[in-house]
């Protein structure tokens, strides 16, 4: 059985390569993508540098002996050179002075968004690029003096967090300024860029006119997703839409992509068949309007990216190659731009969109005569299954509701970009009748109420979402009739379902027995213990982190509810997300010292005398440790938790002072504990000597906010965990830190020492 799968595999392997050698621009377009990807990881590494000039050689002399075409193999050479020094030319690692003080730049780029401000990218004279936002009238071409603060993007320092840092990256931004103030402009007295800078204004006066125009009538909500949708401005969308969007993980709707470009000209052959005869005339329009929507549409890199490979294949009669060429074009252009995910998705859907739309249409060809009416469905259905590879990546969760909701979502969002021109006409002579409102505001409500049922997943991030992406990619394979696709993909898909499976059975049988996430969330405190069976959170962190922090992060795990909440006590920066988890339907029980009226749905809450040991797997148990005294300070009667899996304990203190230290250990509730939360965010009131010689941790964590106006952590107690020889994590140093428990072993991570490296770095 092994030997035949093998076998087919072989064979389809070589049968693909012997199309794609028939393709002369393919082979280099994946040279390029690899090379640029490589050269940049390696960037900061001389060992990976090396490392990957011998894989990009290794793959010129396979592609020399397999081909025996060596004028090719010189292009090929020729391609990863030029994308491997474009890197190294471009990202220079410059010493950055991080002090307060002023520069000059000049205007690159500027965006004049309908909120009023300008989102400008400026070059620093001797330092890069970096992207600011001001009031200030800035055009192109312009010479700005600006005060700020040099300083490194934010990576993420929680998993499921959006990272800024790699975003910025994409672009070939490696500085941001901070508080950035410009002191003075001195406009360009070049004709060129004066004409830009006029046309540019004219062209916000139109997308005014066009918004104004097709929301009269309609509340401004409407209006900023109308902007958003059709013309990729998200300046007038409340964050608060934005969170609807994201929990019905159809947050690619907000941004002018390749799939809104193709709705734009999904109409355009029928135009131009009705008005012109002749193939020039029908190109001549074509190309016009491409670049029209193009600049309507902000020309973003995912804008440019859809319009180079429209064209592309629009005019080559191979649209394998069309695809290719615009790669090359792109990587070319910008080599930063392959280690965006947008542009791994663009190319997958416009793939999945060749190979699948034929043999669905086929399908529908005896049964329908609606052939023209049914195309544009069979296209937005092909391009959706190739972007199911990409939801281990954007999606944590994955879930029968996600995926009707975001097929229901893409075609409206199609529907509404379709009609976006009709309705500014439409709208001129009827108000209120505007197709494109309609459709956004329905595309808001439908997404508000979806997002009741968000946390329903059929499975959770990792290996099962794998499994279940390799299950439907086998489903729609096998529904299709007998065809080439069919005969070629169902064993190479049959070996990696085979291989899913058993990656999940050795996940569950071999994986930790515990996992406890020390979240950042800045001055505050929360925790995520997770086991095998249930899961619980101690103390939730102030409210602005519960929906940027707390809820990715539960996303990220594959939790669609909490088992148990524990809040040690009712300080804000300990319990102020938790009404944000209860109206998010992510939390069964509340388990508090005390009761408090501020949270909205009392059912839930549950004194912890009531159940003051709780097991959340046969090897996890919580248990609640407080002597019997009541204090006259709130935080000396935080909760006090003990979390034990197998011989592994681990000490949760909230926010207790020395005081009531000493009553526990007068108690004797105190166990020696192998990790230690430590008291108040590590205050010199807190953990005293007395106390770390009761504990005797090996380990201690420190939940705290960087540059905080507390001064925390005291010098002092960093001086008593030395002097008792614990090691100590901080949150604002380390970011998230991962305690992962298997058996009677256990071993302390860095979630930002992990996340700033990458994978490979990792190896050598």
């Amino acid at each position: 059985m092994c030997k035949r799968i093998i076998e087919s595999t072989y064979i389809f392997i070589k049968e693909l390569f012997e199309r794609v050698n028939r393709r002369p621009l393919v082979i280099p377009a994946i040279l390029a993508f690899t090379s640029s990807s490589l050269s940049f990881v390696s960037r900061n590494s001389f060992c990976l540098t090396v490392f990957s000039i011998l894989i990009e050689l290794l793959i010129i002399l396979v592609l020399a002996i397999c081909s025996k075409e060596y004028k090719r193999t010189l292009m090929y050479f020729l391609v990863i050179l030029l994308c491997f020094s474009s890197i190294r030319f471009r990202y220079i690692n410059k010493k950055i002075s991080y002090d307060f003080k002023s520069y000059n730049a000049t205007v690159i780029e500027v965006s004049l968004l309908l909120d009023g401000t300008h989102k400008c990218t400026v070059d620093i004279d001797n330092i890069g690029k970096s992207i600011i936002s001001t009031e200030e009238d800035v055009q192109l071409g312009d010479r700005v003096t600006f005060i700020g603060e040099l300083c490194e993007p934010n990576c993420s320092r929680n998993p499921g967090e959006f990272d800024y840092k790699n975003f910025l990256e994409q672009k070939g931004i490696f500085i941001c300024v901070e508080n950035p103030k410009i002191l003075s402009i001195c406009h360009s007295s070049n004709v060129f860029i004066i004409t830009a800078n006029e046309i540019s204004s004219f062209i916000f006066k139109i997308k005014t006119y066009m918004i104004d125009t097709v929301g009269k009538g309609y509340d401004e909500l409407t209006k900023g997703l109308v902007a958003s949708i059709c013309l990729g401005d998200k300046s007038l969308v409340d964050n608060e839409v934005v969170d609807y969007f994201s929990s019905a993980n159809c947050s690619h709707i907000l941004a002018v992509s390749g799939s809104h470009f193709s709705s734009y000209l999904m109409l355009l052959p029928v135009i131009t068949d009705i008005f012109f005869k002749e193939k020039r005339g029908k190109s001549a329009i074509y190309i016009a309007i491409c670049f029209a929507i193009s600049i309507l549409t902000g020309w973003t890199d995912s804008v440019s990216r859809a319009l180079c490979m429209s064209l592309c294949s629009y005019f080559s009669r191979d649209s394998y190659s069309g695809m290719a060429l615009a790669a090359i074009v792109m990587i070319v252009g910008n080599p930063f731009c392959s280690l965006s995910i947008g542009f791994r998705m663009s190319f997958a859907a416009c793939l999945s969109i060749k190979v699948f739309s034929y043999e669905i249409q086929k399908r529908f060809k005896s049964k329908c005569n609606y052939k023209r009416f049914l195309n544009p469905f069979i296209i937005l259905i092909s391009s959706q299954i190739g972007l199911m590879l990409f939801w281990v990546e954007t999606n944590y969760r994955i879930g029968l509701i996600h995926i009707l909701v975001s097929l229901l979502a893409t075609f409206i969002a199609s529907v509404a970009c379709i009609s976006f021109f009709p309705s500014i006409l439409i709208s001129s002579f009827f108000p209120l009748i505007s197709p494109v409102s309609i459709c956004c505001n329905l595309l808001y409500k439908l997404l508000r109420k979806c997002c009741l049922f968000s946390n329903l997943a059929i499975c959770s991030a990792g290996l099962e979402q794998y499994l279940v992406i390799a299950l439907l990619l086998f489903g729609i394979i096998k529904l299709l009739p007998s065809c080439a696709i069919k005969k070629t993909m169902m064993k190479p898909i049959s070996l990696v379902l085979i291989s899913c499976i058993l990656l999940n059975i050795g996940e569950v049988v071999l994986g930790p027995d515990a996992k406890i996430i020390f979240i950042d969330v800045g001055q505050g405190d929360s925790c995520l213990v997770l086991s095998k069976d249930k899961c619980a959170l101690i103390d939730t962190g102030t409210e602005d982190y519960g929906t940027s922090t707390v809820l990715p992060l539960l996303d990220f795990y594959g939790i669609s509810k909490l088992d148990y909440l524990y809040i040690s006590h009712w300080d804000e920066d300990h319990s102020g997300s938790t009404n944000v988890l209860i109206e998010s339907n992510r939390v069964r029980k509340i388990i508090v010292s005390s009761p408090n009226e501020k949270v909205i749905n009392q059912d839930l809450v549950e004194l912890v005398t009531n159940e003051p040991s709780i097991s959340l797997s046969k090897s996890i148990t919580i248990s609640y440790i407080q002597p019997n005294i009541i204090f006259d300070n709130a935080n000396d009667n935080s909760m006090v938790l003990r979390v034990s899996c197998n011989d592994v304990d681990i000490l949760f203190t909230g926010d207790i002072s020395i005081k009531a230290e000493t009553a526990l250990i007068e108690s004797n509730l105190l166990p020696e504990c192998e990790i230690v939360k430590i008291a108040h965010h590590g205050s010199s009131g807190s953990t005293s000597d007395d106390f770390l010689d009761r504990v005797k941790p090996e380990f201690a964590v420190i939940s705290v906010g960087a540059n905080n106006r507390y001064g925390h952590p005291a010098d002092t107690t960093l001086e008593r965990l030395e002097s008792f020889d614990v090691s100590y994590y901080s949150t604002s140093q380390n970011g998230a830190i991962i305690v992962t428990i298997s058996g009677n072993r256990f071993s302390v991570s860095s979630f930002r020492e992990a996340n700033i490296r990458w994978p490979l770095q990792q190896v050598l």
